[in-house]
């Protein structure tokens, strides 16, 4: 299917709203949820923007386009874990409002120069307006009870994320009881993932979860199959079929041959990339009993490898529960060494062989319910994170909204009335949802807001209504990037889709 400029463009605008007019109903704590059937007849019940933005599908590929390109900048919002709703609003608003003036006849690349020069300006104010969080419970539970929208599940992650350091990692699965706990337990965190999405054993929460496995740690390349072939023989053998390979990097047709078996179900595996080195590798293998494996010694036997009650993986990290090494002496080795001559690596490396991890169950009266609360739960956390490492500005979208005020306020081109009005919809867009007229945001102070729950202005920072810095930087920049795109394009060649029986065979082939 080809399609010419302005019918790829219309195409392009009706899918992203028929993103936008499902996403944007969830905004804000009044927001509504989002009932799912996938193609399984399975139900989910959710107000999680990247959750909602990646059921939505359309028949018509050209449209389908559309839908794609916005969920773009809603998964990259998912890796920092919030945000996925207002980048949702902001692009469809962006690109809206831009469509309109190149079909007024302004050239599209003259657009996105004068639309990407505007980002820097934006980023700049919010820092500028950032504030630095405090390591209390009381300030984390702020950020948490935001973006998690129950009092009761905030103080859950409130209490782990404290309990854990502020920075050790937090594990969050659902159960079959109508009850959600939480506690710590004894893990490593390492922050690097699965080598491949072929790994990934649970596609909702993108995560690889194997239980008691057996863990091979390499230091540098795994290089080939022949190397490992009399290992994996004998340890499937053993009927270990459960593999965690650790390692620096992969031969192609090495990391190809145990997708396929994992496919196949011959093992259940997962390939992580360890990009901080051999002493790294010497921290794990202390953790889990293993011995690092050297290239080119001799061939790794059984009595190399290690072993753990659990490890999860997701894309950018990977925690391991119970390991059955013991790695008191290592920490006592890193422990003088840094009294000699301390640093950050150091502490960061005894941090995560004393560590605690932090574990959340998650349970409901149904399994939609305790699902929806996961999605929830993961965003409070990720956002938590965030506002430790890069601070907080005001929330309910009026950082965006204040910045449609301030940083724009003596510009007056096409454009920049276009990306003013866009800024200001994800705080309009929240009254909305909660029953509030959006005509009253144009009276407040720079640093006020209206609490939704209540509909009383109020001092954002000071009531606790905040968003993470990092988060309201990578709306912008996901929002703007993707804008820039959708306003470039002069037209589109649609493939007709693959068949499902297509697609096995082109697997199987390449693997």
């Amino acid at each position: 299917m080809i399609q010419k400029n302005q019918e790829t463009r219309a195409n392009l605008l009706k899918g992203i709203e028929i993103l936008y007019d499902a996403v944007s109903t969830t905004m804000g704590p009044k927001g509504r949820n989002i009932l799912i059937k996938d193609k399984l007849g399975r139900f989910s019940v959710t107000h999680d923007g990247v959750t909602v933005a990646k059921a939505i599908k359309d028949d018509n590929p050209a449209i389908q386009l559309g839908i794609d390109l916005i969920k773009e900048a809603s998964k990259e919002m998912d890796k920092v874990g919030d945000g996925t709703t207002t980048v949702t609003v902001l692009t469809f608003h962006l690109i809206k409002g831009l469509y309109k003036l190149i079909d007024r006849g302004m050239n599209p690349m003259m657009i996105k120069r004068e639309l990407d020069s505007l980002v820097d300006g934006l980023v700049e104010f919010v820092e500028q307006g950032s504030t630095k969080i405090n390591r209390t419970f009381d300030d984390v539970f702020d950020v948490a009870n935001i973006s998690v929208a129950d009092p009761e599940l905030a103080k859950i992650v409130t209490e782990l994320v404290v309990g854990t350091g502020y920075e050790g990692a937090i594990n969050v699965e659902t159960q079959a009881i109508n009850e959600t706990t939480a506690e710590l337990v004894e893990g490593y965190l390492l922050p690097n993932g699965y080598a491949s999405e072929h790994f990934i054993t649970n596609p909702t929460s993108r995560e690889c979860v194997i239980d008691n496995p057996t863990i091979i740690i390499v230091n540098g390349k795994m290089d080939s199959m022949q190397t490992y072939d009399e290992l994996l023989g004998n340890l499937v053998q053993s009927n270990k079929r459960d593999l965690v390979f650790i390692t620096e990097s992969i031969d192609n047709d090495l990391l190809a041959s145990l997708i396929y078996n994992k496919i196949k179900n011959q093992i259940r595996a997962v390939v992580i990339k360890n990009t901080f080195g051999i002493e790294y590798a010497a921290d794990m293998a202390s953790v889990t009993g293993a011995t690092v494996y050297e290239k080119f010694t001799e061939f790794p036997t059984v009595e190399i490898v290690g072993s753990a009650k659990k490890v999860v993986v997701t894309e950018t990290e990977t925690i391991i529960f119970g390991g059955a090494g013991d790695s008191s002496k290592r920490l006592k080795d890193l422990t003088a060494q840094n009294k000699k001559k301390p640093s950050d690596v150091l502490q960061k490396r005894m941090s995560a062989l004393s560590g605690k991890v932090g574990s959340i169950k998650v349970g409901g009266i149904t399994e939609t319910e305790a699902e929806e609360k996961k999605y929830r739960i993961d965003d409070a956390v990720a956002a938590t994170r965030a506002a430790l490492k890069g601070g907080i500005v005001c929330g309910a979208g009026m950082t965006l909204y204040n910045a449609s005020r301030s940083q724009m306020s003596t510009n007056t081109t096409k454009v920049v009335k276009a990306v003013r009005e866009a800024l200001r919809k994800p705080s309009e867009t929240l009254l909305n949802n909660s029953g509030y007229n959006p005509r009253i945001l144009k009276k407040l102070q720079i640093d006020e807001g209206i609490d939704v729950t209540t509909g009383e202005t109020v001092q954002l920072l000071a009531s606790g209504i905040v968003d993470p810095t990092i988060v309201t930087v990578e709306v912008i920049r996901n929002a703007f990037s993707v804008a820039s795109l959708a306003i470039t394009v002069g037209g589109s060649i649609i493939d007709k889709p693959m068949t499902q029986e297509e697609i096995k065979t082109m697997l199987e082939t390449r693997l």
